[in-house]
């Protein structure tokens, strides 16, 4: 991972909400969370959710995937890896 792209992911996640929802679709399931399922759960109003979600998605923290009428996000395990390994120097 490059430096830049370190500092634009870590950027993303400094933030309360974001963290939340991202601490939440990595102890999900692979199936991962429709985005009423994530609002519900941490109580953050849908316009709001959906600021957030994008804000992590263009770190590619997070990805959606449509399923019908509905987003399903997930975590990106791989990026989630490549940060921790790059932060401790073992990437």
């Amino acid at each position: 991972m490059k430096h830049s792209k370190a500092v634009e992911v870590l950027a993303a996640l400094a933030q309360d909400t974001r963290l939340s929802i991202f601490l939440l679709l990595l102890d999900s399931s692979d199936d991962g969370i429709c985005a009423g399922e994530i609002a519900e759960k941490l109580e953050i109003p849908p316009t709001t959710l959906s600021f957030h979600l994008s804000q992590l998605k263009s770190c590619g923290l997070i990805e959606g995937v449509k399923e019908g009428r509905s987003i399903i996000y997930k975590a990106s395990r791989k990026r989630a890896k490549r940060l921790a390994g790059y932060i401790t120097g073992k990437s």
